[in-house]
């Protein structure tokens, strides 16, 4: 009965210890696969952050890239002006002052191409063949500023036009030609638009010398 009793309570003893002992093992194992998952987790999160700032190096990489190209731009442009020779054509509108004429004249249209020099980058001196009242040279002198925000070149112009030769091209618009002066002195002033390598600009100017006529000059600048 003594060893009944004794196997009894070992046996009583043991059982339960084994099953705690199998229930700490399915925990350790719970905690071990929870963290391997937070550890794989982490590790991916880790490269997200890493591939994230790649992206952002390579994007500020570009963007250092796109701003030297602007400044080379701008710098090329402002350049433009410095020293520069360019030809200029465009075209031409004619409004007479009516009450300095003792003939009918309507507005007219008329055709330019000139060649001139930058000296510095604000001083312009321009010799330009017109053919508008009759076939003309005009020698301008312009004092130009230039404004990097907005872009814009302006400033006053003076200058001399004289005839160069008889001619009827673009002055049907006057009732007699013939009539008009030779020479007119200029006044005026000039407003331009840089396009990259090249200027579009708008003269506007007054022609006096007894008689009198309004011009516009809309033309665009080719640098080289």
């Amino acid at each position: 009965m003594t060893r009944l009793a004794i196997t009894l309570c070992a046996a009583i003893f043991v059982f339960p210890t084994t099953g705690f002992s199998k229930a700490d093992a399915s925990h350790k194992k719970g905690a071990q696969a929870s963290e391997f998952l937070s550890a794989t987790e982490g590790q991916e999160i880790k490269e997200r952050v890493r591939h994230t700032e790649g992206l952002l190096e390579k994007m500020e990489a570009e963007m250092d890239v796109l701003r030297e190209q602007s400044k080379l731009v701008i710098q090329r442009t402002q350049l433009g002006f410095l020293d520069q020779f360019y030809a200029r054509v465009g075209m031409t509108l004619i409004n007479p002052r009516i009450r300095t004429l003792s003939f009918r004249a309507d507005p007219g249209v008329g055709a330019l191409a000139g060649i001139g020099h930058y000296i510095g980058r604000n001083h312009v001196i321009e010799l330009s063949f017109n053919w508008d009242l009759y076939p003309a040279l005009t020698l301008c002198y312009r004092l130009e500023f230039h404004n990097a925000t907005p872009p814009i070149t302006w400033g006053p112009v003076i200058g001399y036009k004289t005839k160069a030769f008889d001619a009827q091209p673009f002055d049907n618009f006057m009732d007699s030609p013939d009539q008009v002066l030779n020479s007119f002195f200029v006044f005026g002033g000039i407003i331009g638009f840089p396009m990259g390598r090249a200027l579009l600009s708008v003269e506007l100017l007054y022609l006096t010398h007894r008689q009198s006529f309004f011009f516009t000059n809309v033309g665009i600048h080719f640098f080289f």
